[in-house]
């Protein structure tokens, strides 16, 4: 496990947590009733297992948020695992009663956000740079940029480019369809921009603040992009494992016998 606090603003919990192959159903006594009855649904088992890491990587960020004082004075024991439950609006995005979340996942690798702000989040494993893609995700502006880019830039200018986005669009609720194309990532900013409305969302770009490319590579295949996205400028509180069963050991630690 990885732990690092950044201070001064709006905190915000992350957990980052990568996973090989595991059952399911060996933590589901953690989970919320949302996220059991989901993974009850699910026929194939690596979609199982994606789901299941979602929930463990929630489950940390809320423990965090917990004990930094996020949910307020500490539950009585039976009613910890209610206060971490949620539901889904109608655009599939995850709500909180008392706080905001947000979810993503990506092969082997899962993470989630719990601040007192809205949040979005998005994670991704670097991947082949498509010029097709980078010409559907981008605007006239951004492509033109990309395309002045080194070759071996370009790669990881597109992933930023896209987890930017679509951790902007789990913000706001509209979802990837709402089109990539129509924001402008400012990378030197750190800033998502709505050309036609001109509204604006700050970017925490987390494989960048905090090492994830040099401290976990050795145990990825690829390398992951990961951001949060807010109204507000957040200072990160990451948390970051290397398996379903450590993330299941720092849970259990908050939950009642």
């Amino acid at each position: 496990m990885y732990y690092n606090g950044m201070k001064n603003r709006l905190k915000t919990y992350v957990c980052i947590l990568e996973f090989g192959v595991f059952e399911p159903d060996e933590f589901s006594a953690l989970f919320t009733e949302t996220r059991r009855a989901l993974i009850c649904d699910i026929k194939q088992e690596r979609a199982r297992m994606q789901s299941a890491a979602a929930e463990l990587a929630y489950l940390c960020a809320a423990r965090a948020a917990l004990e930094g004082g996020l949910f307020g004075a500490e539950n009585a024991a039976g009613e910890l695992k209610k206060r971490f439950e949620y539901s889904y609006s109608e655009n599939g995005k995850p709500v909180l009663s008392d706080a905001f979340m947000s979810l993503s996942h990506t092969g082997g690798a899962a993470m989630a956000a719990v601040s007192p702000i809205a949040v979005g989040v998005d994670i991704e494993r670097e991947k082949r740079v498509s010029l097709r893609t980078a010409k559907r995700i981008m605007g006239e502006r951004e492509y033109s940029e990309f395309e002045s880019l080194p070759g071996e830039e370009k790669r990881g200018r597109m992933l930023e480019c896209w987890t930017a986005k679509e951790s902007f669009l789990k913000l706001t609720g509209e979802g990837i369809l709402a089109g990539l194309d129509k924001l402008y990532y400012d990378p030197k900013e750190s800033e998502i921009r709505r050309a036609k409305t001109g509204e604006r969302a700050y970017i925490a770009r987390l494989d960048a603040a905090s090492g994830i490319h040099d401290e976990i590579e050795e145990m990825m295949e690829k390398r992951l992009f990961a951001c949060v996205c807010s109204m507000q400028r957040v200072d990160v509180e990451l948390l970051r494992f290397s398996s379903a069963n450590s993330a299941a050991e720092f849970i259990s630690g908050e939950y009642p016998p």
